[in-house]
């Protein structure tokens, strides 16, 4: 026992000692316990002394945290449990001599409130794939140097406060499958690059201010099980093609904000339904509008679904029955209409259905008791109607009901009492009336009560209300809907009339209105009687009922409207008056009376009476209260004074002139004939009246207007002369002046001007005159160009003028002006004009306009081996090049070798030209067979050059190669081109004599090696026939297949029947067709021939 024991001892202490880490890394760990204040760490202060990091000892793998390996320190784990408060670590910094425990391969210091920078000497750690700094408080930007860390797996910086954007270097750590920088700083883009990360099982990026766009290169993350970009300002679509994620089991792509401020737009891509893995689909805040896609029911999975605070309508799809493991369902804050499916009551796990905020109908159905785990209801603003089924009773583990702002009518069951977990009860403002049921008997629902603007009474919950009043600290019953239906009564005057209100409750009180002031004296009670009823009883009445016990709600009962019966009396309707100075009253008819306010009201006038102010007098008959009343306006005018306006002359016109106030014009007198207006123009002598007041109390003035007629002064027309100008003479009583209105100089007829001015012609007196100007240009004489003649072939253009310089057709700037650029396609003469008329010069030209020959136009030529040239039109010549150059050739010559060709006819300048090509080809080869003779059949082979047919010339039948021969015939090989064509043939003489052969021995039996050649395949990728496969049973024979076109072109070829083709030829897919296949058997030489159909 003793040498065991020994023994023992002694392992262990070598096995402690070969473990020892080097002096590096203890200095190392040493350097992270102090600056992570290793004396207040979870595992320095408890009860496991074992596990301290004690360094007056050897490191060894019961240190806290730490995994020994090797006699290195390969892991370092403080937060094993990974929650936010599990950490063995409270505060402290990462020191730069972490990176000297080079050999290690995990680093998780989550949750610890560390603080500082991620130092880069952490980046240098060559073998670690796991770093987890999650949840601290480090800050800065994150080292660009981590992106060298490409043995990395695992790179968890989440829940800090870094800075900076996300490095585009990111994409070469291509051995990530975690990839966590959430819930930091940072800013900018995602990068395109993060596509290359093909390993990745995780991608969380949210929680921070990122823009742009979602990038399509996420597509190639094939291997995703988890993307979490929410809480961003990402905008943009949803890009189609993460649908190709089909491994994905969460996408969180919710906005940063449920304020329609950016966030993603456009709908929700049908191809979604791929995602047959997805659990989680978190969409909630952003803009995205269009339907929910029906193909989303293919996710059968599903346990989060979120499209909360979008813009989505339509309906919500009935299919979505087949998501049986939904435990959150939110559509709330949307457009959507239509009733929430009755086929969700397949939605058995659901904790949470929230779909309030939108535009649904219809009723709750019955069979939603199925939810028997809910916790959540929400089905507020809406429009939904109908009772609340009494089977959700069920519900026994919900938490939150909120059915406000609907329609929903009828009764709360009384059985809603056992929602033992019940802490928030809104069913305000609907139609719901009877008895509340009693929640006093939950003992924790002490919160949330809300039943106010429906048709509650005080009878139905008054039991419960000193007890919700008292302990609860959300309770809202007030107010309520009014009570009792809308009445109208139409009674007499002198009946007895009783109102009467009906309201639940044991201690109510009454306060009785009329017109909506409380009626003094009413009794308190639900009963209004009106004795002996006048006509001042009419009005509107309605009662406001109270309670002793129901302290905080009053109750009003619908308007009750009493009409008094009466007959209306026949009441003056007196005109408006106007009068000057005063108004006596007339007699009025019997029990018609004046007053000087309404309902008799002010004082009592009569008739006779004198009005000498401005008033309204009202003219009253009856008794209050069933009476009648008109009235009319008094209008008391003071003499006014017109004005006088003295007698006009004027010339052909005269502007009235503003008067004074309540002053106004008229042809006739007292205020006779047509008013005028100031500013009117008077064209004729005539007499005006100014006319002031009103009829009866107004004042007039005339005066006359004379209009007198303007003479009419010579209108000269403007003048050009070359070097001067005779003044002739003008009318009589007109006269020349060099300044308007007879100013500056006066000129007589006659007189000579020579330079250019503007000259006055004016006839009459000063006040009635008239006046004409006209002008006088005085010019130099000028110089025209003299173009020379001109020769041109189908047209000449005219080239530019001098300045002031154009181009006629006729002399003198006669006929047609013509311009520079203009194109002459006809012979004529034209004339080139300068100055203007009087002081100009002038040349002509000619111009001859040739006509263009038409050359010869050949069609291109196809001949073989040679193309002798046909005759031309006269005129017409061949040459080798261009514009009559090269070499000129003649009709009969012989052409051999291809080529272009020129038609040239007429002179140079005035030509016209054409080309075409010959192509000269050599003759096609064809195979050349032997003729032969067989005992059965010949199978024809595979050509190099012509194609088989069974008559010459390329006629008769076509025929291919792995064509069976039986009978005796001769083939012919065919080929051609455009303009060549060759020939050979070989005859097949079939013998069944040399078939003949000497008996031999029958050969021991062996096992038969069938192979079936389908007749058909079909590459669609559908599955099913896409691939051409020849089918074995006992066997597979060594040998080689071939596969033909109808040409006999070679396609596929394999040495193994194991290989089969799949329609392609250089990856390219060949269409529908026919084609051959050659086996030939290496075990014993049998070849086996044949075809089959391709079909797409």
């Amino acid at each position: 026992m003793t040498r065991v024991l020994s023994f023992i001892c002694f392992f262990g202490i070598f096995g402690m000692l070969s473990a020892q880490v080097t002096l590096a890394e203890r200095n190392a760990l040493q350097a992270f316990y102090t600056a992570t204040n290793g004396a207040t760490w979870t595992s320095e202060n408890d009860a496991i002394p074992g596990n301290d990091w004690d360094f007056s000892g050897p490191v060894t793998n019961a240190w806290y945290g730490l995994t020994i390996a090797g006699g290195h320190v390969v892991a370092m784990d403080m937060n094993p449990i990974n929650y936010a408060n599990t950490s063995n670590i409270q505060s402290g910094f990462i020191p730069d001599e972490l990176a000297d425990l080079e050999f290690l391969t995990t680093i998780d210091i989550s949750a610890s409130g560390l603080t500082g920078t991620l130092p880069v000497s952490i980046t240098t750690l060559p073998n670690l794939v796991s770093l987890n700094v999650w949840y601290n408080d480090l800050t800065g930007n994150i080292p660009i140097e981590v992106t060298d860390m490409t043995q990395l797996s695992v790179l968890h910086l989440g829940d800090n406060n870094f800075t900076g954007t996300i490095y585009p270097e990111y994409g070469d750590l291509v051995n990530l499958t975690y990839l966590n920088l959430s819930d930091n700083d940072l800013t900018g883009t995602i990068p395109v690059s993060l596509g290359n990360l093909v390993e990745l099982r995780s991608l969380i990026l949210g929680q921070q201010q990122l823009t742009g766009n979602l990038p399509v290169s996420l597509r190639n993350l094939t291997n995703l099980i988890e993307l979490s970009i929410q809480s961003t300002r990402i905008d943009g679509n949803l890009p189609e093609e993460y649908s190709e994620l089909t491994n994905l089991q969460i996408l969180r792509l919710k906005s940063y904000t449920n304020a329609f401020i950016g966030g993603l737009t456009g709908s929700i891509p049908n191809s979604y339904g791929n995602l047959v893995n997805l659990r989680t689909l978190d969409l909630w805040g952003n803009a995205l509008s269009g339907t929910l896609p029906v193909s989303l029911s293919n996710l059968v999975n599903m346990e989060y679904f979120s499209v909360a605070n979008n813009q989505i309508s339509g309906t919500l799809p009935a299919s979505y029955s087949s998501w049986t493991n939904i435990i959150r369902f939110e559509v709330y804050n949307n457009d959507l209409e239509g009733t929430i499916p009755d086929s969700y009551s397949s939605f058995t796990q659901i904790e949470n259905f929230s779909a309030d905020t939108n535009n649904l109908t219809g009723s709750l159905s019955p069979n939603f008791s199925q939810w028997v785990n809910l916790e959540t209801f929400n089905v507020s603003r809406n429009d939904l109607s109908g009772n609340f089924p009494q089977s959700y009773n069920q519900w026994t583990n919900l938490e939150v009901f909120n059915a406000f702002n609907n329609s929903f009518s009828g009764t709360i069951p009384a059985t809603y009492n056992q929602w033992n977990n019940l802490s928030n009860f809104n069913v305000n403002n609907n139609q719901l009336e009877g008895t509340v049921p009693d929640f006093t008997v939950i003992p924790t629902f002490t919160q949330n009560l809300t039943i106010s603007d429906n048709r509650f009474q005080f009878g139905d919950f008054e039991n419960e209300f000193p007890f919700y009043d008292a302990n609860f600290s959300g309770f809202r019953d007030n107010p309520q809907a009014k009570v009792n239906d809308i009445l109208t009564l139409n009674e007499n005057i002198g009946d007895n009339v009783t109102l009467t209100t009906t309201v639940s409750g044991s201690q109510n009180h009454y306060q009785w209105f009329k017109d909506g002031m409380p009626i003094t004296g009413a009794p308190d009670s639900p009963t209004l009687v009106l004795n002996n009823i006048e006509a001042t009883d009419a009005g509107v009445y309605y009662a406001e009922i109270t309670s002793d016990i129901v302290t905080d709600l009053t109750l009003i009962r619908n308007d009750i409207t009493i009409i008094i019966n009466c007959v209306i009396p026949t009441v003056d309707d007196p005109v408006d008056v106007n009068a000057c100075l005063s108004y006596t009253l007339p007699a009025l008819s019997a029990d018609n009376f004046y007053y000087t306010q309404t309902n008799a009201g002010g004082t009592q006038l009569n008739a006779g009476d004198v009005i000498t102010t401005s008033q309204t007098l009202f003219v009253y008959a009856g008794t209050t209260g069933c009476s009648d009343e008109n009235e009319f306006d008094i209008l008391i005018g003071t003499a006014p004074t017109a004005d006088d306006p003295t007698d006009v002359n004027a010339c052909l016109s005269y502007t009235l002139p503003t008067l004074s106030a309540d002053n106004f014009y008229y042809t006739q007198t007292n205020a006779g004939g047509t008013q005028l207006n100031a500013g009117d123009v008077i064209t004729t002598s005539q007499t005006l009246f100014v006319y002031a007041g009103t009829t009866g109390c107004s004042d007039e003035n005339e005066f006359d207007i004379q209009i007198e007629t303007t003479p009419t002064a010579d209108d000269r027309a403007d003048v050009n002369a070359c070097l001067s100008y005779t003044l002739p003479a003008l009318s009589a009583d007109n006269f020349y002046y060099t300044q308007t209105n007879a100013g500056g100089t006066q000129l007589n007829a006659g007189d000579v001007i020579t330079t250019s001015q503007t000259l006055f012609v004016y006839a009459g007196t000063t006040g009635c005159s008239d006046e004409n100007e006209f002008d006088i240009q005085i010019g130099t004489a000028p110089t025209a160009d003299a173009p020379i003649d001109v020769n041109a072939c189908l047209s000449y253009t005219l080239p530019a003028l001098s300045a002031d310089n154009f181009y006629y057709t006729q002399i003198n700037a006669g006929g047609t002006q013509l311009n520079a650029g203009d194109v002459i396609t006809t012979s004529q003469t034209l004339f080139v004009y300068a100055g203007t008329n009087g002081c100009s010069d002038e040349n002509e030209f000619d111009i001859q306009i040739g006509t263009a020959l038409t050359a010869d136009d050949p069609a291109d030529v196809n001949a073989c081996l040679s193309y002798t040239l046909p005759t031309l039109s006269a005129d017409n010549f061949y040459y080798t090049q261009t514009n009559a150059g090269g070499t000129q050739l003649n009709a009969g010559d012989v052409i051999t070798t291809s080529q272009t060709l020129y038609m040239y006819a007429g002179t140079t300048g005035c030509s016209d030209e054409n080309e075409f090509n010959i192509q000269i080809e050599n003759p096609t080869l064809v195979d050349s067979i032997l003729d032969m003779e067989v005992c059965e059949n010949h199978i024809l082979p595979v050509l190099n050059s012509g194609n088989y047919f069974t008559q010459p010339n390329g006629t008769g039948t076509e025929l291919y190669a792995g064509d069976i021969i039986n009978t005796t015939q001769t083939i012919y090989i065919f080929d051609d081109s455009a303009s060549c064509s060759n020939e050979n043939s070989f005859t097949i003489t079939i013998d069944p004599l040399s078939c003949e052969e000497t008996p031999v021995p029958e050969p021991e039996p062996e096992i038969s090696c069938t192979i079936d050649f389908p007749n058909f395949f079909t590459p669609n990728n559908d599955g099913v026939h896409d691939r051409y496969v020849p089918i074995t049973d006992v066997c597979s024979p060594a040998g080689t297949l071939s596969i033909h076109n109808r040409y006999g072109q070679l396609l596929f070829q394999t040495k193994s029947l194991d290989n089969t083709w799949d329609g392609k030829f250089n990856g390219k897919p060949l269409p529908s067709s026919d084609y051959w296949y050659r086996f030939e058997n290496a075990e014993n030489n049998e070849v086996i021939t044949g075809h089959f159909s391709l079909k797409r």
